[in-house]
């Protein structure tokens, strides 16, 4: 009974533990199918205005230095981008980005950094590039190291995989 989503997703939440990307997804699409019988927009049944909305990013993947080069060029229309590093080639990546424009950039490692020094290196190195804050620099189960590496930079660190719980979040 999808009209009935808090009753639903109760018993989603009842019935599966963790999978907290896969609760999400189905709640969102319960509201959504829930908005489009009514015949109103999502934001709308939250009182939200789209004037309103925060600036999102446009998220560019790992590849090559050209295609991300290329994948830059054909993201001209957004104003903020989200490069995904965490490779051996993170810098010719940011390179590429840069040689074609100076629109703010934030950076997602995914994990990607195993050991904390390098870690402190590369975002040093970011920061320099002009990168606004680092996501998930180290894996997620390397809360202290994380913490380490956020006290010895200056741009911000931000958790993703790391935050499993809102007790997660300080």
């Amino acid at each position: 009974r999808p009209l009935q989503f808090g009753k639903t997703m109760a018993q989603v939440f009842e019935r599966v533990k963790g999978e907290w990307a896969g609760k999400a997804a189905v709640d969102i699409a319960l509201m959504d199918w829930v908005c489009q019988k009514l015949g109103i927009p999502l934001y709308s049944y939250f009182g939200l205005d789209p004037k309103d909305a925060p600036v999102t990013t446009f998220s560019i993947g790992i590849d090559t230095p050209e295609i991300t080069k290329q994948k830059t060029l054909e993201a001209a229309d957004y104003p903020v981008l989200k490069v995904k590093v965490g490779l051996a080639t993170d810098e010719p990546t940011i390179e590429a980005v840069r040689s074609v424009t100076k629109k703010p950039i934030r950076v997602d490692a995914n994990e990607g950094w195993k050991d904390k020094e390098e870690a402190v290196r590369k975002i040093n190195w970011l920061e320099k590039m002009g990168v606004e804050f680092i996501e998930q620099p180290m894996p997620a189960e390397m809360i202290e190291e994380t913490r380490w590496v956020r006290s010895k930079v200056h741009i911000p660190v931000i958790a993703d995989e790391a935050c499993q719980r809102a007790s997660d979040i300080p």
